[in-house]
Formats: structure tokens, C-alpha cells, sequence
């Protein structure tokens, strides 16, 4: 779709502009009258406004060497909010910080600049809110989260998170937004807002089902959208972002290939089999940093496959390298090892110091969609020889 830019640079669908101006036609009028926009707080009184509250690591982050702070924001979202963010976003400190919101919503063309200014410095956002509470016995400091709500405009704002998770008990609502005036040019308001809401959503990755869902709610009502409904609309991820499963050529042969994004890093998985020799081979790529991945290097850590939740030895390395920040590492697999794959919906590499240890290190990539599915399964179960 085609947009045609204001000089406030909000977006305006071209197919709905004419040379006399907004297209008035009696269908597109009760279309757009269905999203009529939302700008509870645009006149709200200075009190009540959005608090923006920063928190220092605690032990937990310090033990683990992460340096990311804790932000709370809270209460409505006012006009003057992105302002006040951009000031807190301007010290590099506060990057890649964990974003605890919990807000009943307000300004929505706020709520969107403060959405995109969240994602721009790669923070991460919860619903709920927290605080910094000392531990009696060891005299540390623990965040110790609680639940919130992020209702209305606030559910645009959380979208800017990268990685975005709903505390348990948390609510996260939405309804068609509406604009608390009455004038001549309320249609194409509505159209312009409209236009920046759908854009933005789309921006963030998020499904445009979730924009149907606000523009089917009354403005009256407030829709508590379940948590399995927002992961599959990817509003909430969970820290993982969604995988990619590609069938690739190099050099004349085919190789499957799949990766995922975490909160924890990126992992790959190549899958290439040996006509001749009717072997199959599996690197695993770990983006580990290079600090961490020569570590791992140095040896002394024992190889699973995680399939399923199932945990399979791998004894067969037959290569490990270092390329900047990632550790490659190649496998032989078993015919079985790929059939058992080839029917998986979650596969991955996990190290441990031995076979008994409690914690890994590695990543795991989801097999999420059935396209994926078969794409997976028809590869594998051909290099077993099995067929699709």
C-alpha cells in the first residue's frame, strides 16, 4: 500500500486521498468510523502522567556480568512522556535495559513514539512492574517483579520491546481507540492515526490480527487478549524471535539451514547429507562472543542434541573452530538422529561441563509453522533414506 507523508510524518494510505482531498465515500466513511481514535490524555492534568523510574543491576545480573538496568514506567501515557524517555535513553547506560510497564494507556501517538524509541535502544519489556528489595540473609539486592496492566494505548508502547514477556497474573488489553472531540475532520484523524497504528505494529514484527482485534472492540470495553493468543500473534515472545527454516545451495550441494534470535543469542543449525558415503552432517553455529567462545573451546565440555526436551548424547565432533564471535562445531549424525529430527518441533545444541550438570550452555531453534515443518522433514528424511 502506498502512503502519502504529512509534514508531522504520519502516514496517510494513498488509495484513500483524492484531489479534492480525503475520499468521502460512504463505504470507507463507516470503515474508518470503526477506528475512530483514542486520545484519552491529551488534556490530562500534569499529575497525571507517566513516571519513569531507573534501577540499578542487581546481584543477580552483576553475577552473570550483565551491566543493563532495570526501567519502571508507570501511570498514563502523556504528550510530554517521549520527551522525558528520550532524556533517560540518551545515556548508553540505560540500553538494552529491562522495561517494566504498567500503564491504563493514553496518548496514542506517544505511546507509539515511545514504542519505537524502546525497540531503537534494544531494550526489552515486560508487563508488570518491580522493585529493588534487600536479602535479609545474604545483604544483596534482588529485583522482585509484580504484576501490572498495559491496557489501551500502553499495548502499542509495549510492543517496542525486542524480546517481550507477560508476568504471570499480568494483563495486557486492548480496544478501538476513540477521540474525545467532535470535528469537521475526525474521519481523516482517524484515517492518519489508523495508517501510523497499522505501520507500526507491522514494524515491530507483530501480526496485523492484532490490529483487528482493536478495531473490533467496543471503545467502551476492554478485550484481555489471552496469553497463547499473544504468542501467536507475536506480541509476546518469550525472548525468542521467530525462526527461519531455508532450504540453501553452495558449491552445488543443497544444505538445510535454520536460525533463531534469543535474548540469549543467535543459534544455527546446518544440515547437509553425503550421497556417496550416505552420511549426515551437522554444524551447529553459537553465537557465544568471543570471550566466551574460546572458553568454550578450550575443551572439557560434553555435546547433546536437545530434541523434543529429550536429550541425546553426541559424541561424534569432528571439527571445532572459532569465526569472530561464533563457535562452529561439526557433527555426524545417525540415520535415527535424523529421523527423530525430522519429526521434532524444537531442536538444538546443548554443552555441559558433564552429563550430569544441572545448567548448559547452547540455544535451540524452534520448527514453529507447518511449512517449516515439512520443509524439515522432507530434507532429513530423504538424507536417511527414508523419503519424504
Amino acid at each position: 500500500m502506498a502512503f502519502l507523508t504529512t509534514p508531522e510524518g504520519l502516514l496517510i494510505p494513498d488509495k484513500y486521498r483524492t484531489r479534492q482531498g480525503i475520499d468521502m465515500s460512504l463505504k470507507r466513511i463507516l470503515l474508518w468510523m470503526l477506528l475512530a481514535i483514542n486520545c484519552l490524555g491529551m488534556v490530562a492534568a500534569a499529575a497525571e502522567r507517566m513516571q519513569i523510574e531507573i534501577l540499578e543491576p542487581d546481584f543477580l545480573k552483576e553475577m552473570n556480568g550483565n551491566t543493563s538496568r532495570y526501567i519502571l514506567l508507570s501511570g498514563p501515557i502523556d504528550v510530554d512522556a517521549p520527551q522525558r524517555l528520550a532524556e533517560v535513553l540518551d545515556d548508553p547506560k540505560n540500553h538494552y535495559a529491562d522495561v517494566y510497564i504498567h500503564s491504563p494507556g493514553g496518548v496514542v501517538l506517544a505511546a507509539i513514539e515511545l514504542g519505537r524509541m524502546l525497540r531503537k535502544a534494544k531494550t526489552n519489556t515486560y508487563i508488570g512492574t518491580g522493585s529493588l528489595q534487600r536479602d535479609t540473609d545474604m545483604g544483596v539486592l534482588f529485583f522482585k517483579p509484580a504484576i501490572g496492566r498495559c491496557f489501551s494505548a500502553c499495548a502499542l508502547t509495549f510492543l517496542g520491546g525486542e524480546y517481550r514477556w507477560l508476568l504471570a497474573g499480568s494483563e495486557y488489553g486492548v480496544h478501538r481507540f476513540w477521540k474525545d472531540s467532535t470535528h469537521t475532520n475526525d474521519l481523516a484523524f482517524a484515517q492518519i492515526i489508523s495508517a501510523n497504528i497499522g505501520a507500526y505494529i507491522r514494524d515491530m514484527g507483530v501480526s496485523g490480527e492484532l490490529f483487528d482485534l482493536m478495531a473490533n472492540t467496543s471503545s467502551s470495553e476492554m478485550l484481555i487478549v489471552p496469553e497463547q493468543e499473544l504468542e501467536e500473534l507475536n506480541v509476546v515472545n518469550n525472548g525468542r524471535k521467530p525462526p527461519v527454516w531455508s532450504i540453501e545451495a553452495a558449491q552445488g550441494a543443497n544444505y538445510l539451514r535454520g536460525e533463531q534470535d534469543s535474548v540469549f543469542g543467535k543459534g544455527k543449525l546446518l544440515f547437509m547429507c553425503d550421497p556417496d558415503s550416505g552420511l549426515i552432517y551437522m554444524t551447529s553455529i553459537y553465537e557465544a562472543g568471543q570471550e566466551r567462545a574460546h572458553q568454550i573451546a578450550k575443551g572439557g565440555w560434553v555435546h547433546s542434541l536437545m530434541n523434543d526436551g529429550e536429550v541425546i548424547p553426541l559424541d561424534s565432533v569432528l571439527e571445532q573452530t572459532i569465526t569472530g564471535a561464533n563457535l562452529n562445531t561439526i557433527f555426524s549424525l545417525s540415520q535415527q538422529d535424523a529421523k527423530n529430527i525430522a519429526s521434532s518441533t524444537t531442536i538444538g545444541h546443548a554443552m555441559q561441563t558433564n552429563r550430569t550438570a544441572d545448567t548448559f550452555v547452547g540455544f535451540r531453534i524452534d520448527i514453529a509453522d507447518k511449512q517449516s515443518a515439512r520443509r524439515v522433514s522432507n530434507f532429513l528424511n530423504t538424507c536417511a533414506g527414508s523419503g519424504p
